[in-house]
């Protein structure tokens, strides 16, 4: 049995130790017969005189050569454009048919059977011009435009005749020239570029007149001649203005009155027949003063005035003052230093002399303080500073804090404040009072910062759950800048003649503003 088949016809191979079978053998045969016969069926016979072309003959010479014409010849020769100056026409087909088509003045005759086109001008022989038919420029017409310069107009108007009163000046030629000459008071301004003469009179225009100068009179003057009555002399020296220390009196008319009012402790007498008026001071003599009757101070009560005030100095601060306190502290401490600290905030405001005139600092160290501060009635010159923390804090803890009548700065800064029987801060009738790091957020009925007639700055402050956040009062002057808080009824108050100045963010509330009784919140 073959083990392995021909490439081309599938017959059997035998190798090596394969069993030949006659099938084989026949199926071999029978395969190489119906090749043969299949050859043979394809098979092209030889025609005497040809041979094989090496050119293939395809599909599209097959179409090339059907669309071709039995007895076709090659293209003759034909014009695929013809040109007629810069016109080129081209043939859109092998059959296009160009068009001759006569103009004005062209014959054109066709002749077919002769294959021949005759084109023929028609005559255009024309007569000299005239001037009712168009012609050729005649030699009469030609030396007439020779005589006519390059660009020359049609004859412009112009007055051959010129008048003045009963005088008329006559044009002698075509370029006669009249001369225009200036007489008395007249000034001749020619202008050949603009084509322009100007014609000025001089010496008639008259300004108004002066004190210095002729003239003109004017419509001021003419109304002040009509005011004035016939045979009026001129005016008699007169004040038109009375000054009386920074007020000047000016009289509104000519027969204005100035009227002269005795004040307290003064009498007029006026004299109208001398032309005279007295002003007498009434006697304004004072005794010494007594405690039941105003008077002069006695020289005693100025000696005791004096001492009072050198008292008073003697009592002021001589230096800076920096106090210390701690919940840990002992009020029988100086106070000068963290480690010997008062345990009261009050021990320490009362080292403070009531005449400040230096800085005075109170640093406050952390701790909860069951006391209320209380700065009350300090002048001068000098400013008081109570200082907790550097930022908003539950560290150093207080109930209220109280300013009153206190005619210096105060400073108050990072404390937190408890106290919900009253306002949490207040100023009253004190210059200027700034708070910072303040924190105030107990639920309360009152006021978390209340001024009245008072000024000051509120700032970086945190205010909530309380009846006003800021309220302003009876002319006070306050400013509230990027401070926060919830819960409060009012954001800022502002009442009696009171302003709120407002930067930043403000502390939230179910009404945000309220004013009254001439009260103002602005930015």
């Amino acid at each position: 049995m073959s083990s392995q088949k021909t490439a081309n016809f599938n017959l059997h191979k035998w190798i090596g130790t394969d069993f030949v079978k006659r099938i084989e053998f026949n199926e071999n045969f029978d395969a190489i017969d119906a090749g043969i016969q299949s050859l043979i069926n394809n098979k092209v016979d030889k025609v005497a005189g040809k041979g094989l072309s090496s050119n293939d003959y395809t599909t599209t010479e097959k179409n090339k050569l059907a669309g071709i014409a039995t007895g076709a010849q090659a293209n003759q020769n034909a014009f695929s454009n013809i040109k007629v100056g810069t016109t080129t026409v081209a043939a859109d087909s092998a059959t296009d048919t160009l068009e001759l088509v006569a103009g004005a003045n062209i014959t054109i005759t066709p002749d077919a059977t002769n294959d021949k086109i005759t084109i023929v001008s028609t005559d255009t022989t024309y007569s000299v011009a005239t001037n009712s038919v168009d012609g050729l420029l005649s030699k009469t017409d030609k030396a007439k435009l020779d005589g006519i310069a390059a660009g020359a107009q049609a004859n412009q108007n112009a007055f051959s005749n010129v008048k003045v009163g009963a005088t008329t000046i006559a044009a002698d030629n075509v370029t006669d020239t009249l001369e225009i000459v200036a007489g008395s008071n007249i000034t001749i301004t020619p202008d050949a570029t603009n084509d322009k003469v100007t014609i000025a009179a001089t010496y008639t225009t008259y300004s108004a007149a002066t004190t210095s100068a002729d003239g003109l009179m004017s419509a001021t003057d003419k109304t002040k001649l009509n005011g004035i009555a016939t045979g009026a002399q001129a005016n008699q020296n007169a004040f038109t203005n009375v000054k009386v220390g920074a007020t000047t009196i000016v009289a509104d008319s000519a027969t204005d009155t100035l009227e002269l009012v005795a004040g307290a402790n003064i009498t007029i007498t006026p004299d109208a027949t001398n032309d005279k008026i007295t002003i007498a001071s009434k006697d304004t003599t004072y005794g010494i003063a007594t405690a039941s009757a105003d008077g002069l101070m006695s020289k005693t009560d100025k000696a005791a005035f004096d001492a009072h005030l050198a008292d008073i100095a003697a009592h002021g601060t001589k230096s800076d003052i920096t106090l210390y306190v701690s919940t840990t502290g002992n009020n029988a401490n100086d106070g000068l230093t963290s480690g010997t600290a008062l345990k009261t905030i009050n021990a320490a405001i009362a080292k403070i002399p009531q005449i400040v005139n230096h800085n005075v600092t109170i640093n406050i160290l952390a701790g909860t303080y069951n006391e209320s501060i209380s700065l009350q009635g300090y002048i001068g010159s000098g400013t008081i500073n109570v200082i907790g923390g550097s930022s908003i804090n539950d560290s150093y803890v207080f109930n209220n804090i109280v300013v009153n009548r206190c005619f210096i700065p105060v400073v108050i800064r990072g404390i937190k404040l408890i106290g919900t029987n009253t306002h949490s801060f207040h100023a009253s009738y004190s210059k200027f009072v700034i708070l910072q790091f303040l924190k105030l957020v107990e639920n309360s009925t009152y006021d978390g910062v209340h001024y009245t007639a008072s000024n000051g700055r509120v700032y970086s402050c945190e205010i909530s759950n309380k009846s006003a956040a800021i309220y302003a009062d009876m002319t006070s002057s306050v400013y509230s800048e990027s401070n926060n808080g919830t819960g409060n009824k009012y954001a800022l108050a502002s009442y009696s003649t009171s302003l709120i100045g407002k930067g930043g963010a403000q502390p939230t509330a179910i009404t945000a503003e309220i004013t009254g009784t001439a009260g103002e919140i602005r930015s």
